[in-house]
């Protein structure tokens, strides 16, 4: 019992160790991403309003309904200030509860080797490092550590035949889905746990499904939809096809960068799958556990993102200890236990290298411009445009620095007569973000020569009902853009592709089209009405 404890205690420490030793570079980021606009909601409202008051939700972009997210930020907010460093410690200690959550779980179904196997090869996994990095998404950490709390009481309850364990777990598994709608398919895993027999675990799992009508009647509630609440769409025609290439993504996103490293990782990987379909029912439980695990991405993955991947991964993860736990040669298991997250480790930080550089540079211009007077600018940052509002707000009203700084994202901006005191850029040559105003008139000069008027073809239609904007561009393959207010914000779109817009009334933009040959155009200005539904076409 000793030498058991002692094991416990260097598994926890392993798992700190690794996440140290791979992570530890998110300390030295600024906030990125959506960081900016969840501190802008906490900064706003009380604990209470995300969990009842619906306007809090409703008028976000995406509507979504994740109340444990914002009050995760509104405490560390409240005992850190406004300390990017301290979100980026609690973010990698809960990155490590949820690996060590994981070896101690998986043993009710596997041995202690396997379960840290797959406590350590989801460490290494690519959509990890994705999420390592940004602390917005905390709340994925956290709903799949309460999952796999719920999902460990459900198994004792049906081995102890007692009710308390039973009732936490349901507990836990409206939780798990207060923090993200990912956790909702635990309930059909549930049920293809190997706990006693299905009609067994059908009678157990009522608790649970109570949970989910009474989550399904608060979301609708908060939001008035059940379902929903993503910014892009696609038709039930493209489902299929979606559906194929999302799997291909992700498979990718395992991969990584570097193809020669990655797909071996991921043949190695997919041996170990293919140990665990020992029979019709591994092989049924085996697609129910990806189908839980990819189908609450399939209403994005029109725009796909490596974290889309993340519970795909831990079901791979799970799986493939589980698979190598099947062979009877106890050496060939223990290798392949050990050398695929080794392995999996440097496929990692291949993917690291790309995934930090664009953080680090999204962070360092935020600093830059957190510090920068009124009446500078800061010229196509890779911060998303609709985020730099968030930025902005902060450096005002959370740093209490002057307002004023400005930025742009075309340079048709600087086509327009703008003329800002100091323009700051990022340099991808010294990787860093340092001031560019004297050579701000070759880069318009060059710009500006570089317009023609070129064929251009645009038919956008505006769903009322839906509040659902599609366009379809032509008549070039990609190269397209959406500018609004002369290069002030701009967005990168697909040729043909669709977009929900809650709480607008029109929106006024131009097209833009670049071409690999140096060359662009741009539509005029048009204007679209959202208060009715609108067709709009142009041609040039």
């Amino acid at each position: 019992m000793r030498n058991r404890r002692w094991i416990d205690a260097f598994l926890v420490a392993a798992i700190l160790i690794t996440v140290a030793l791979l992570y530890h570079k998110v300390t030295r980021l600024w906030w990125i991403w959506d960081d900016t606009f969840l501190l802008h909601i906490v900064s706003e409202h009380r604990v209470l309003d995300y969990f009842v008051d619906g306007s809090v939700w409703r008028s976000m972009p995406q509507q979504l309904f994740t109340p444990l997210l914002t009050t995760s930020y509104e405490a560390e907010l409240a005992l850190f200030g406004p300390n990017a460093v301290a979100f980026h410690v609690v973010h990698l200690i809960e990155l490590a509860a949820l690996a060590i959550a994981l070896a101690f779980a998986l043993r009710l179904w596997m041995s202690r080797a396997a379960a840290a196997c797959a406590s350590f090869l989801f460490l290494v996994g690519t959509p990890t490092a994705v999420m390592a990095m940004q602390t917005m998404l905390m709340h994925y950490i956290e709903s799949v550590i309460l999952g796999i709390v719920a999902a460990a009481l459900f198994a004792r309850a049906m081995r102890s035949g007692r009710n308390v364990p039973l009732i936490a777990s349901a507990l836990l598994y409206l939780l798990a889905m207060l923090a993200k709608e990912i956790a909702i398919p635990l309930l059909v895993i549930l049920l293809i746990l190997p706990e006693r027999d299905l009609r067994a675990r059908l009678r157990a799992v009522w608790p649970h499904g109570l949970e989910l009508i009474l989550y399904f009647a608060w979301r609708f509630a908060i939001l008035g939809k059940v379902i929903g609440g993503y910014v892009w769409t696609f038709g039930l025609t493209e489902l299929p096809l979606l559906l194929l290439r999302t799997v291909a993504k992700i498979v990718g996103t395992f991969a990584g960068p570097r193809l020669a490293i990655g797909i071996p990782f991921v043949l190695l990987i997919l041996i170990g799958l293919l140990l665990r379909l020992r029979s019709r029912v591994s092989a049924v439980a085996i697609v129910i556990a990806f189908a839980a695990a990819i189908g609450p991405i399939i209403p994005v993955a029109v725009y796909y993102d490596h974290r889309f991947a993340w519970c795909a991964w831990i079901c791979t993860a799970i799986l493939f200890a589980a698979g190598a736990d099947t062979l009877r040669n106890r050496r060939l298991a223990l290798s392949l236990m050990i050398g695929v997250p080794l392995l999996g480790a440097v496929v990692n930080r291949q993917q690291w290298k790309g995934e930090f550089n664009r953080a680090k540079r999204m962070s360092d211009e935020g600093l830059v411009f957190s510090d920068l007077e009124p009446g500078d600018a800061i010229r196509m940052p890779a911060i998303v445009p609709g985020v730099m509002f968030q930025v902005a707000w902060v450096k005002e009203f959370v740093l209490h620095r002057p307002p004023g700084t400005l930025w742009f994202y075309d340079d048709l901006y600087l086509c327009s007569g703008q003329k800002p005191r100091r323009v700051f850029g990022f340099d991808e040559r010294t990787r860093q973000v340092r001031e560019i105003t004297a050579e701000i008139p070759a880069i318009a000069g060059r710009y500006c020569a570089s317009f023609r008027n070129e064929p251009l073809n645009l038919h956008f239609h505006y769903d009322e009902r839906r509040h659902l904007l599609s366009w379809d561009l032509g008549p070039y393959a990609d190269g397209y853009t959406f500018v609004a207010s002369n290069g002030f914000l701009a967005y990168e779109v697909e040729r043909h592709g669709g977009l929900q817009l809650f709480g607008m009334k029109d929106q006024t933009f131009r097209v833009r089209y670049r071409s690999p040959a140096g060359w662009v155009t741009y539509s005029p200005e048009l204007t679209i009405d959202f208060s009715r539904d609108r067709e709009l076409t142009w041609r040039r």
